[in-house]
């Protein structure tokens, strides 16, 4: 499962450190649950991605906490190190199945967690994946990502991530009840579903100037077509800025 609630906020001004970084941290909250309860024998999760042309890197050289690998300082995925998740990385998914005998080479472009659930139990473990991208993503006006005035980096999201994960659920099952009790039918909630994270994933909140000339600026784009704050989208907006 994958956990991306969104929420009404103050302004990012006037928010507290805390409450911004759970509002605005580029972390996407995920689960990899399995009901063994009725099994005789342990199962086996895995959870990785495939980048054919940019090399992994392992997160415990930087962060002991974190189980899990990113790629250069922009995404990574991890979960918490414990005896219970293993790293593995290869050139195909098979290999992800054994034990690769030159161990983290970090040269094939398939990078994972596998987890062990034993026979008669159920284990959900959870998984964050972590986007950071610092310095001025903006021409025309100068500006960066918000949450750059939050984290430090890709690590400080993925800790973050995790710690706060169970708020984030949280937030989510309160999204998905405010949903199921509408009067919508089933093909209206999927439509709604749908339209509130397009809705967000067209947006930017930046940040222009530095120390107390800062100033978060919110940017909203046409989608694929990359114009911002275009009036005859205003009507689409409407709906759910007034909600």
């Amino acid at each position: 499962a994958l956990h991306t609630p969104w929420d009404r906020t103050a302004h990012p001004s006037a928010m507290s450190p805390e409450a911004a970084r759970l509002a605005f941290a580029p972390v996407v909250c995920a689960e990899l649950a399995y009901d063994n309860t009725s099994g005789t024998a342990p199962v086996e999760l895995f959870f990785g991605a495939h980048l054919p042309a940019r090399p992994w890197r392992c997160l415990a050289d930087s962060d002991p906490a974190l189980a899990g690998f990113a790629s250069a300082r922009e995404f990574g995925f991890a979960a918490a190190a414990s005896p219970e998740v293993a790293l593995h990385q290869g050139f195909d998914p098979y290999q992800m199945r054994l034990r690769d005998h030159r161990g983290i080479h970090l040269l094939g472009p398939i990078a994972g967690l596998k987890f062990t659930v034993p026979a008669g139990e159920r284990r959900a473990y959870p998984l964050v994946l972590g986007f950071y991208r610092g310095g001025d993503v903006t021409t025309g006006i100068a500006a960066r990502y918000f949450y750059t005035t939050l984290f430090d980096d890709l690590e400080a999201v993925l800790r973050h991530g995790l710690a706060r994960h169970a708020d984030t659920l949280a937030l989510s099952a309160r999204r998905d009840a405010e949903l199921a009790a509408s009067r919508l039918d089933a093909d209206q909630r999927w439509l709604l579903a749908q339209a509130t994270h397009s809705y967000l994933g067209s947006t930017q909140l930046l940040v222009t100037g530095e120390g107390r000339k800062a100033r978060p600026l919110w940017v909203v784009n046409e989608g694929e077509y990359r114009m911002i704050n275009t009036f005859d989208l205003t009507v689409d907006h409407l709906f759910f800025e007034l909600e």
